[in-house]
């Protein structure tokens, strides 16, 4: 509502208005950092339920959506930083450009289980 309407309703200046206006929003207290950290986990945990379904239908690459929305999360509650070190005892990370595992469809999965009957 602009400032104008404000101080007429409220039967005040314009000038005061904006102080009043000004006032209030300096006893805000609304962190707007964890606001936005709240809005982005909640956001993560929605697109979490749909590619946990999809994951749960068959849906092989949504494993990979749902390992990078956990990686998310993970970040967004502090779990790891961006030097974080893999845990004593870990497998060596995958080179930049290493070949991945590929996995088969499920289609194609039946269809060779099928084929070998």
């Amino acid at each position: 509502m602009p400032i104008a309407e404000i101080a007429l309703q409220e039967g005040l200046s314009v000038r005061r208005a904006r102080e009043v206006v000004q006032e209030i929003l300096e006893r805000r207290e609304v962190d707007p950092p964890a606001g936005f950290v709240q809005l982005q986990v909640g956001r993560l945990g929605d697109a979490m339920m749909v590619a946990h379904a999809a994951m749960m239908e068959g849906n092989l690459q949504a494993l990979d959506r749902v390992l990078r929305i956990v990686g998310e999360l993970d970040r967004y509650h502090g779990f790891r930083g961006a030097e974080a070190e893999p845990p004593a005892g870990a497998p060596p990370a995958l080179a930049a450009g290493a070949p991945a595992l590929a996995l088969p469809a499920p289609a194609e999965a039946a269809e060779e289980s099928l084929a070998k009957d």
